[in-house]
């Protein structure tokens, strides 16, 4: 509803004037928008209200990257809390790294909800650095958040690799999806055809579905060869229980996919649009993340239904040896060692062999390769 033209009761609410930006009450104590940015800085909100702070970290990117508001609404987040979005990702990495240890609570419905809330902050930070690129704002992101988020390294800072906001998010993406249930893999039960209960999320029915649980639990249960059954509600309890957990790990991996998703736009954008110069870049880590990206590649993320986050994963390894290649040309360029190169050819190769199910991950790994080969021809030797 924010990008609706004309006067727009979305905004108002939030305390845009449809005047002129000198009407803004954006810092009023009885705004929506002030009240959302204050509770978004509590440090467990992500944990402790985790759907309510999914909700709004989508909000705060929507008003970000909205052409009519979205300078003003920045200005308003950096008058509350320097750094803003770069600060919600160091709580929500803080509070987030650990399930809440509760009986009563669906992990995965918990895990899902902590994605989502990094992807939506992961894409506001991206933004900030095409702002920065594009329309020349700085000031934006300063050196401490650049040297938090791990792509760049101060000349003066004591840097630990594995706090690096880069690193600790692809370390918390290694997430086991769990095994299919029996529904999953089974055509009919009780003589009726499991099709018609399943939901896809477009037109050509392909791709992953979703149960429809209420339906088939009513269309089972009146099922003809259904009264033969013994033990009939608890049959009826396990079919509508793997159904469920079969949504919840369709909710899950998607999750997943826009997480792996927003994580890859912000390298791509730092690498891609040389925000950062060459001789200031974290070499280490790329190579670091280059290697864990290859072995990930030959071992979790393997099989269709892993084929998008596969496709994601491996074009950041493409872009990552794209730069070392391109950073031949430059004056520092990128030195990797003997054992280095041989550790990440072995890994490349790995990968390529595990990658039979989808074409891109695999075209990907190929141009991986070719820059590969075109870097240690022309790197100046060393060690």
């Amino acid at each position: 509803s924010i990008k609706a033209t004309g006067h727009n009761l979305g905004l108002m609410l939030l305390a845009f004037s449809e005047q002129s930006a000198s009407r803004d009450q954006l810092q009023s104590d009885i705004s929506c928008l002030n009240a959302i940015l204050k509770i978004s800085l509590d440090p467990e909100f992500c944990r402790d209200s985790s759907a309510l702070a999914e909700g709004c970290f989508e909000l705060l990117f929507r008003l970000l990257s909205n052409g009519r508001i979205g300078e003003r609404f920045l200005n308003a987040a950096e008058n509350v809390c320097s750094s803003f979005f770069v600060t919600l990702l160091r709580q929500n990495i803080a509070c987030t790294s650990q399930l809440p240890d509760q009986d009563n609570v669906d992990q995965r419905h918990v895990m899902t909800c902590y994605l989502n809330q990094r992807a939506w902050l992961l894409k506001s930070i991206s933004f900030e650095f095409h702002l920065v690129h594009s329309f020349n704002k700085p000031g934006i992101l300063d050196a401490a958040d650049v040297q938090y988020l791990g792509i760049a390294l101060l000349a003066d800072a004591d840097a630990d690799e594995n706090e690096f906001a880069i690193w600790k998010v692809f370390e918390q993406l290694d997430i086991n999806i769990g095994q299919d249930d029996q529904i999953d893999s089974v055509p009919a039960i009780w003589g009726v055809n499991l099709d018609q209960f399943k939901q896809y999320a477009n037109q050509q029915k392909d791709g992953t579905f979703t149960w429809n649980i209420p339906k088939m639990y009513q269309v089972l249960s009146r099922a003809p060869q259904s009264m033969a059954a013994r033990d009939k509600p608890a049959q009826l309890e396990k079919i509508a229980q793997e159904a469920l957990n079969h949504n919840s790990r369709v909710s899950l991996m998607s999750a997943l996919d826009r997480a792996y998703d927003a994580w890859a736009e912000l390298i791509r954008c730092i690498l891609g649009n040389k925000i950062i110069q060459y001789n200031a870049i974290n070499n280490q880590l790329l190579l670091r993340l280059l290697d864990c990206i290859l072995a990930r590649l030959s071992s979790s993320v393997t099989g269709s239904s892993w084929g998008r986050v596969s496709n994601i994963i491996s074009q950041v390894a493409l872009n990552i040896m794209f730069f070392f290649r391109h950073s031949l040309g430059e004056d520092d360029p990128v030195q990797m060692t003997i054992t280095a190169c041989r550790t990440i050819l072995e890994g490349m190769v790995n990968a390529i062999l595990m990658q039979k199910d989808v074409r891109n991950p695999r075209a990907n790994l190929y141009s991986c390769l070719s820059n590969y080969l075109h870097y240690c021809k022309f790197k100046i030797p060393n060690v």
